[in-house]
């Protein structure tokens, strides 16, 4: 140690900055900036986290929908309803229903909606 604390704290804050960027707690450049306008507190940059992008794992698993739900969409779209009103009716998503009617067109189970 130097024995001059404002020496002292900036290598403190600088070590700090260096284990926030290897531990990706924080960017780089939001990082290297508290080594020179700390925060009251440097554990208060934890706080500052970037924007990650989301990645295909963090959506949410595909909805599974009983037979039931499906053949009843289906009949309602046949009715003459639809896809958006069978969807609001049943709380399923209108690309969803698109995909059953489809999946019976390619089948050859229905000529799909009339």
């Amino acid at each position: 140690m130097s024995g001059n604390g404002a020496v002292d704290g900036l290598q403190v804050r600088a070590a700090a900055a260096l284990k926030l960027i290897a531990s990706r707690e924080l960017a780089p450049e939001i990082a290297l900036s508290l080594v020179v306008w700390p925060p009251a507190r440097l554990e208060e940059a934890s706080a500052y986290r970037p924007r990650q992008k989301a990645s295909n794992t963090d959506r949410s698993p595909r909805q599974r929908y009983s037979e039931d739900v499906r053949r009843r969409a289906l009949e309602l779209v046949d009715s003459g309803m639809s896809w958006g009103q069978a969807a609001r009716e049943l709380g399923v998503p209108k690309t969803t229903i698109g995909v059953w009617i489809k999946k019976r067109r390619v089948a050859g189970n229905g000529d799909g909606p009339r």
